[in-house]
């Protein structure tokens, strides 16, 4: 009876094991993915020149661009330093000398002023650039 008991025990320990490595793995993979994403990421970005002063340059839509255009230097700052340099949001406070709470809620205002930025231009676009024919 014994050795049955070890050798369940020592099956459940070997399935484990491997359940583990196979977490592992996939994990492994999904980083080496994301390392790969970043690195074609980082390369199309300097292609285009983006930096903190000129972060609309990161779209190709007009619509798009001109909203990140409106935004104020402090919103894309963040955005930048965020959303492209992938920065921490200690690393960030310290970066710009504020605190946690401005900087989320600057953030947040400007995807905002983002996307209120698009919904006006769309409706200027449309209204005022529509071809009566």
């Amino acid at each position: 009876m014994k050795y049955f008991e070890y050798e369940t025990e020592q099956k459940k320990n070997e399935e484990e094991i491997s359940l583990d490595n196979l977490k592992d793995k996939k994990f492994i993979e999904q980083e080496d993915y994301q390392k790969y994403l970043r690195k074609e990421y980082s390369e199309d970005l300097q292609k285009k020149k983006i930096d903190v002063i000129h972060l609309e340059n990161i779209f190709t839509n007009e619509i798009y661009y001109q909203s990140m255009k409106k935004l104020s230097l402090l919103e894309k700052r963040i955005l930048y330093l965020s959303l492209i340099k992938s920065y921490k949001l200690e690393d960030i406070c310290k970066k710009l000398k504020l605190s946690k709470k401005e900087v989320i809620i600057t953030k947040e205002n400007s995807i905002k002023h983002f996307i209120n930025n698009v919904q006006k231009i769309k409706n200027s676009t449309f209204k005022g650039g529509a071809k009566n024919e």
